[in-house]
């Protein structure tokens, strides 16, 4: 590792601290109803005073800092990231800020949006490890909207399960985890960089989360790890073909099965 790598590394890891720390635990204090989660009834709450739900904001804010960093220094454009993830955090947003949209409602949104971006970026899917379905790949609409199903069910269910304390935050610590050693020892550094950081990130929000929570990622952080998650694992299986797809199904196969349940 370099020595802009080794600042940044420092830089990134204060950053995210100092937001959780400071300004999160103080924007609960001096407002009660804004972004904080007061709802003490519900069956999984653990927590009996307000708790801020701005780990999410602070996870992309650090996000942002990376893909500037890797951009300046490494000439990395990794648009997909930057257009997939800003939106489905804005979305989550809107309901940590209360603002109610029907859950019907919500789904046509993530699934035009979802489409619009799919079709900008032109990020498909190359091979599912099944024959037959690769085939289908081949048309241009199915691939479309086996790579929207996809994404939907990564992003839902990653909502779905962030309820206990720490479950999301370790359940994508152990994939991101997974992905870097994956694209380190096949020599994809760009990828290795991207999940390094990320990792860094969760283990500081993970300080203030688990076991006993300070800080909720809110729906905005559930639905901005889902996103995440939904394109590292897409590039790095189309990035080390040499790995069976099956094995990225199976990384992802609890957040899947939380959908189907």
């Amino acid at each position: 590792m370099d020595l802009n790598n080794i600042i940044f590394f420092l830089v990134l890891t204060f950053f995210t601290n100092y937001f959780y720390k400071y300004f999160a635990l103080f924007l609960k204090r001096v407002n009660k109803n804004l972004l904080v989660d007061f709802q003490f009834n519900k069956p999984q709450a653990f927590h009996e005073t307000p708790i801020s739900i701005i780990g999410g904001s602070g996870i992309f804010l650090a996000f942002l800092l990376i893909y500037l960093f890797l951009f300046v220094f490494h000439k990395m454009i990794y648009l997909e990231y930057l257009s997939f993830c800003a939106f489905f955090f804005i979305l989550g947003l809107v309901d940590d800020f209360k603002i109610n949209i029907r859950p019907k409602f919500r789904l046509l949104i993530m699934s035009t949006v979802l489409i619009v971006l799919v079709i900008f970026n032109e990020f498909y899917l190359e091979k599912t490890g099944l024959k037959f379905l690769n085939n289908f790949l081949e048309i241009d609409i199915f691939a479309l909207f086996f790579i929207c199903l996809c994404f939907l069910f990564v992003v839902n269910g990653s909502n779905l399960i962030d309820g206990f304390n720490g479950l999301l935050g370790i359940h994508s610590l152990i994939i991101l985890l997974n992905l870097f050693f994956i694209n380190y020892f096949n020599n994809n550094l760009d990828l290795a960089y991207l999940m390094f950081y990320s990792i860094l990130i969760l283990l500081v929000f993970l300080k203030y989360n688990f076991p006993k929570a300070k800080i909720f990622l809110g729906d905005g952080g559930s639905y901005f790890l889902g996103a995440f998650i939904a394109i590292s694992v897409i590039k790095t299986s189309i990035a080390n073909p040499s790995i069976s797809p099956f094995y990225f199904c199976i990384l992802l196969f609890y957040i899947f099965f939380e959908v189907f349940f």
